[in-house]
């Protein structure tokens, strides 16, 4: 075995012992929740915050096809007057929300694991 392959064997080998799932031979077979020596904790934060950002990056996307769609009917549907004026502003409202979303979840998960609220 080259140098190349032994160190990718022990950096596997380090992953699963960390992890619990042990690697069986050289195909890309997997035992997955192997008894080791020591415990492997589940970080439950980082699986909550990911869930909050997928829904946090729909709620953007939802707002900018809302926008589009308020943004297509506004052009078309109303005349050159004030109300066109005061329409097509509030009609980039849903966009600003959906772009805003993310931001605020993430700092509203950044103040709850800085403050150990969900520990």
């Amino acid at each position: 075995m080259g140098l190349q392959t032994k160190a990718i064997c022990a950096l596997s080998m380090l992953l699963a012992s960390m992890t619990g799932a042990w690697a069986v031979g050289t195909d890309s077979t997997m035992i997955s929740g192997a008894n080791v020596a020591t415990s492997v904790r589940v970080n439950s934060l980082a699986c909550l915050e990911a869930e909050l950002n997928i829904g946090a990056y729909g709620i953007e996307i939802v707002g900018i096809v809302i926008t589009l769609a308020m943004l297509i009917v506004v052009t078309t549907r109303t005349s050159f007057s004030t109300v066109r004026w005061v329409a097509v502003p509030l009609a980039m409202l849903p966009a600003a929300i959906g772009l805003c979303a993310p931001w605020a979840i993430n700092l509203l998960v950044t103040i709850a694991r800085d403050s150990n609220l969900l520990s």
